[in-house]
């Protein structure tokens, strides 16, 4: 459940007479009114200490469609800060504007924060045809947790049973952390066939994967970059196939291996397959790296493309080089183990045509609906460079051997996943306007437009 507490933290008082300061009211917000708050209409109320930290509140919190901000009250010795739901018009109506009262603002959410900022230019285009690229604006965040790290989210999967939507991400209990090689494998839910419905809250479900008790084991230091998969029988039921990276001990220069937990709903419990690690780090698709072997595999994603399944994932070497090698299940019925390298993609792309070649994480398929293109997306790894922080490839005939580099976009709202339409969590599909992204230790929405790089 998000906990409102952690946006006020970093705010000082400010306001500590009785009076609100009008001034900063009219500059900052839509309407300065002589108003006094009724309670009728609140969904909660906060004791903060500024203009700003009301706003920031309604914000970040989904149900809240506006807010008033009044004096300090008996109830609130700072400011009293009331978030609101319905519409702007229902909003007004809970105000009873008083003569000659300066004690209050009104607001809606985001309407007079900060501007955004200004559409990243389009990429260079290398290549004689005209293609799609996602323009990315962050939304709003759905999960977090105080004290803690969130990071390295799945995408979301719908389940046709319960009718609801899940997450699963790495979680770094404790204070914030830069990497998740530490972490348990966190599970959240949401009650509602919308993906995107504001007026219902993400649910924190809590573990989903623990490390491993077993001694020994590859995955008794954390579990962490899971990816996930469901798939339903005709008779509707269905079978939830949650990916884990594991490693052996709680250190930086962690070796990691790929392991399977399988359940029959996305509460679980998710049992570990009898033959994990499924994908290991010195398995042949691994033999671009220099020596042989990688130091770590992960970033799992189920992909189908042209009716065959895929399974791609991230293989970092120990020269830090990151490059998309390619896995298919023996049995295409299904997205059960066991699973076969295919060397003649792996890696899918040299090195050499990544930023600084050093390669590509996240790396996901997904099919414009305005393009028509199958396209590969990856985070460079290791800096910014050719136009963007992602590097892109297009296939106008959607295979694997028909992608071309094309121009690297801008992403400012940092490494996301996008959602497959289907909801099973395949990509290589169509996609939601929708994308997920880790930043600030919390998960966020970011909003994505398939925008037209017109060649010159």
């Amino acid at each position: 459940m998000l906990h409102l507490q952690q946006f006020y933290i970093f705010l000082l008082p400010v306001l500590l007479n009785a009076h609100l300061d009008t001034k900063a009211c009219q500059s900052n917000r839509a309407q300065n009114l002589a108003i006094k708050t009724i309670p009728d209409g609140n969904i909660k109320t906060l004791d903060l200490s500024s203009v700003d930290a009301c706003e920031a509140a309604c914000c970040n919190v989904s149900k809240c469609t506006g807010w008033t901000f009044t004096s300090p009250r008996k109830e609130c010795s700072s400011g009293c800060c009331f978030l609101k739901a319905g519409s702007e018009s229902t909003i007004d109506s809970y105000m009873e504007k008083q003569e000659g009262d300066t004690s209050g603002c009104i607001g809606f959410p985001c309407k007079m924060g900060p501007s955004p900022p200004s559409p990243s230019p389009p990429p260079p285009n290398p290549v004689g045809f005209d293609y799609t690229y996602p323009l990315l604006t962050q939304n709003r965040t759905i999960a977090k947790i105080d004290g803690t790290t969130l990071r390295d989210p799945t995408t979301a999967v719908f389940d046709p049973v319960t009718k609801t939507w899940h997450i699963y991400c790495t979680c770094v209990l404790g204070e914030p952390h830069a990497g998740g090689y530490p972490g348990v494998v966190w599970h959240w839910s949401l009650n509602s066939t919308a993906l995107d419905n504001p007026l219902v809250e993400w649910v924190n479900e809590g573990v989903a994967i623990n490390k491993s008790t077993v001694p020994g084991s590859y995955d008794t230091g954390g579990v962490f970059t899971p990816g996930i998969v469901r798939e339903c029988s005709d008779a509707g039921h269905c079978t939830w196939f949650l990916f884990y990276g594991g490693v052996p001990v709680n250190d930086p220069s962690h070796a990691e291996n790929v392991g399977l937990t399988i359940a029959n709903n996305p509460w679980g419990p998710f049992e570990r397959y009898e033959h994990n690690p499924v994908f290991h780090l010195s398995d042949p698709t691994t033999s671009f790296c220099e020596g042989g072997e990688a130091a770590r595999v992960d970033e799992i994603k189920p992909t189908v493309i042209n009716g065959t399944k895929y399974i791609f994932i991230k293989s970092t070497c120990q020269n830090f080089i990151a490059l998309p090698v390619t896995y298919m299940p023996t049995n295409q019925s299904s997205w059960a183990p066991p699973y076969v390298p295919v060397l003649s993609h792996s890696p899918l792309f040299p090195a050499s045509l990544s930023c600084n070649e050093k390669g590509f994480e996240e790396p996901v398929f997904y099919t414009s609906d305005v393009d028509g293109f199958l396209h590969f997306t990856g985070h460079n790894h290791g800096g910014t460079c050719d136009g963007g922080a992602y590097s892109h490839f297009v296939s106008r005939n959607k295979t694997l051997a028909g992608f071309q580099k094309v121009g690297g976009f801008q992403n400012p709202v940092g490494e996301s996943v996008p959602i497959p339409s289907s909801g099973d969590g395949v990509f290589g599909q169509e996609i939601y306007p929708i994308w997920i992204t880790f930043e600030n230790y919390a998960l966020n929405f970011a909003t994505a437009v398939m925008t037209w790089n017109n060649h010159t």
